[in-house]
C-alpha cells in the first residue's frame, strides 16, 4: 500500500489550561479543564428576571432571559480563574445545557465554549473551508470522519449539522467532555454522530475504517512519544483515497514562539535552556512551576510538515504529494517528491505570492517532507497528502 494523507496547518486558537502531564489528546488545553461542580446551588431569578448560576471565589455568572427562549449569559471572573476569551454571549442553548458547560468547564471558559458552536465565524467557518477545499460537498455523502480529541463535541456537532448524510465519529479521552458532546448532538436531535472514549493516550478505541480525519488543534498538545504512536495508529485506519486533516498547529521553527511563552528563539534551544528561559522571561504564562513535560503538553513544540511525514513514514507509510491551501488560501499548489526519487530533483526552493492576504511564502522541497513559512503569526501552511493503493 502506498499511503499518505492531507496535512492542514494554520493559525492556532487553543485556549490553556494546565492539565497533568499524562493527560492526552490536547483537551484540556484547547477546551479547558474539567470542573467540579459548582459551590452554591442556582438562585433563583431576581426581580430583573437575572438568574445566578455562580457566584464563588471562582467568578459571578448570571443569566438574563432574552425574547424567543435566548439567555445571556455574562461573566466576571473570580480571584481562582481566569477567563479565557468572551466574558459575554447570547446562546439558544437551554439551561440544563448551560448549568453542565459551567459545571465542567468553570466559568473562565463557558462563554467561549458555547461560542463555538454556535458562531458560525468562529470553528465552523475554518473547518468547512477547510474541508471543502479539499474536496466537493457531494463527496462527503456517505463518508466517514473522524474528529479526533474532539473534547466537548463543538467541531463535531457543526460538521454533524453541516453534512448531515456523512457519518462522524468523535474520540476524546474526557467523560465529563464527551457527555456534553452527546448533549449537544440531543439538543439538536443530530443521529450521524458517535462518541467513543479513548482509554489511554497511545491506543484508539474501535473505530473503524475512516475516509477523513480531523486534528483540530489537537497536535501541537501531543507529547514526542504519543505523536510517533498515534499518527501511525490513526493512518492505519484512513481508507485508500483517504484525507487526514492537522490544523491551527503551530510552525516548529518560527522565529517567535507564539503559542505558549511568547518568547523569540526558544524553539532552537535545547530543552533545559528553553525550560530555564520560559520560567524566567516569559510574560505569556506562569510557567515557572511546570517541568519540560508540562511545557511541551501546553504546546511549546508546535510541529512541521517535515515531522508529520517522518513519523508516517516511519510507521510504514508513503508520501506521493501534498496540496497547500487553508491559511494562504487555495492556489498554492506543492507536490512532494516521490520517496524513489533522482537527487536531483529532491530539493527545489520556491518564492511566491499566494492567497487573498498575499503572504510571502518561501518554502523548501525535499524528499523527506516540506517546510513552509509564511503567516505572520508563525503558523504553518496547509497541506494535503492522500493515501492511495499502490499500482
Amino acid at each position: 500500500m502506498c499511503r499518505s494523507a492531507p496535512v492542514v496547518w494554520g493559525h492556532c486558537s487553543c485556549v490553556r489550561g494546565r492539565p497533568a502531564v499524562g493527560e492526552d489528546i490536547g483537551a484540556a488545553y484547547r477546551d479547558g479543564p474539567a470542573m467540579k461542580s459548582p459551590s452554591a446551588s442556582r438562585e433563583p431569578a431576581d426581580d430583573r428576571g437575572v438568574i445566578t448560576l455562580m457566584d464563588d471565589d471562582r467568578g459571578r455568572v448570571e443569566l438574563s432571559s432574552l425574547a424567543g427562549g435566548r439567555w445571556r449569559i455574562t461573566v466576571t471572573p473570580g480571584a481562582s480563574d481566569s477567563l479565557s476569551h468572551e466574558a459575554s454571549w447570547e446562546t439558544a442553548y437551554p439551561l440544563v445545557l448551560i448549568e453542565k458547560i459551567l459545571e465542567i468547564k468553570g466559568p473562565g471558559f463557558l462563554c467561549d465554549e458555547i461560542r463555538r458552536e454556535e458562531d458560525p465565524t468562529y470553528v465552523g467557518f475554518s473547518l468547512e473551508s477547510l474541508l471543502l477545499q479539499y474536496r466537493p460537498e457531494e463527496a462527503f455523502v456517505g463518508s466517514r470522519l473522524l474528529d479526533f480529541g474532539c473534547g466537548s463535541g463543538s467541531s463535531t456537532t457543526f460538521l454533524a449539522r453541516t453534512f448531515p448524510r456523512m457519518d462522524i465519529v468523535g474520540v476524546d479521552m474526557v467523560p465529563e467532555f464527551l457527555a456534553v458532546a452527546r448533549m449537544r448532538a440531543d439538543l439538536y436531535k443530530i443521529k450521524n454522530t458517535t462518541y467513543l472514549r479513548s482509554t489511554d493516550s497511545n491506543t484508539l478505541p474501535d473505530v473503524g475504517s475512516v475516509d477523513l480525519i480531523v486534528l483540530s488543534t489537537v497536535y501541537e498538545h501531543l507529547l514526542p512519544d504519543e505523536r510517533r504512536t498515534l499518527l501511525p495508529l490513526l493512518w492505519e485506519i484512513l481508507r485508500p483515497g483517504g484525507v487526514m486533516f492537522i490544523a491551527e498547529t503551530p510552525y516548529r521553527w518560527w522565529p517567535i514562539e507564539t503559542h505558549t511563552t511568547g518568547l523569540p528563539l526558544i524553539g532552537y534551544l535545547p530543552p533545559p535552556l528553553a525550560l530555564g528561559y520560559a520560567r524566567r522571561c516569559s510574560r505569556k504564562l506562569d510557567v515557572r512551576d511546570n517541568s519540560w513535560s508540562e511545557l511541551l503538553r501546553r504546546g511549546v513544540r508546535g510541529g512541521t510538515p517535515r515531522e508529520i511525514l517522518r513519523m508516517i513514514q516511519e510507521g510504514g507509510g508513503r508520501t506521493s504529494s501534498t496540496e497547500s491551501g487553508g491559511a494562504w488560501g487555495p492556489g498554492s499548489y506543492r507536490r512532494l517528491v516521490p520517496p524513489n526519487a533522482s537527487k536531483s530533483t529532491q530539493t527545489q526552493t520556491e518564492n511566491r505570492t499566494c492567497g487573498a492576504q498575499g503572504h510571502q511564502v518561501c518554502s523548501r522541497r525535499t524528499a523527506g517532507g516540506y517546510h513552509a513559512r509564511g503567516d505572520s503569526e508563525g503558523m504553518t501552511d496547509v497541506l494535503s497528502l492522500c493515501r492511495h493503493s499502490e499500482l
